[in-house]
């Protein structure tokens, strides 16, 4: 049986971390995550967080300029993302079958794609959604969200490429960078 999803304190999140309290993985984990938001080039027009999770990259993409939706499954995190970051749009959608209204400048799936059940798919629809994206997906780490492990970059590469014509890896902070549907 899955376990419940709580609700994620964001400030509980980093005082976790910086305390000291929190594995060593975890630290690696959010560094790099973050990172991977800061990395993002700044820019201007609409851009797409999916998964937004607690929405603190939907913050930083807007304090590069664009104008933000995050998108998440999770009522709990939408919510709070609601809360934290007023003026900021998050819709609740189960990033399957949502369909954007509008096309993006930058899209952005960090630690997403691995949570579905037809990552493949998704590639391809996304592709059509923003003019380019920075997508992560954790290799060989299997966990009990995951319902999908990829063994290897390529394995990633390979799924990213049913939807994209490019997909180029970027490494650190250890993501593609994808352009172009098929």
């Amino acid at each position: 049986m899955p376990m419940e999803r709580q609700a994620v304190n964001p400030q509980h999140v980093i005082n976790v971390l910086i305390s000291g309290q929190a594995s060593r993985g975890a630290h690696l984990a959010a560094t790099q995550h973050i990172q991977r938001y800061l990395f993002l080039p700044k820019g201007s027009g609409f851009a797409l967080d999916i998964p937004s999770g607690t929405g603190y990259g939907c913050a930083i993409l807007h304090a590069k300029g664009y104008d933000v939706t995050g998108v998440d499954y999770d009522p709990v995190s939408v919510a709070n993302s609601r809360v934290s970051y007023a003026g900021r749009e998050f819709i609740r959608a189960n990033a399957e079958q949502w369909e954007p209204e509008k096309h993006y400048a930058l899209g952005v799936s960090f630690e997403g794609l691995e949570h579905l059940k037809d990552p493949w798919a998704m590639a391809k629809r996304m592709a059509t959604w923003a003019d380019q994206w920075f997508v992560s997906v954790p290799v060989n780490c299997p966990n009990e969200f995951h319902l999908h492990v990829f063994p290897k970059l390529d394995d990633v590469r390979a799924m990213l490429l049913t939807g994209f014509a490019n997909a180029e890896w970027i490494s650190p902070p250890n993501f593609w960078r994808c352009w172009g549907a098929r």
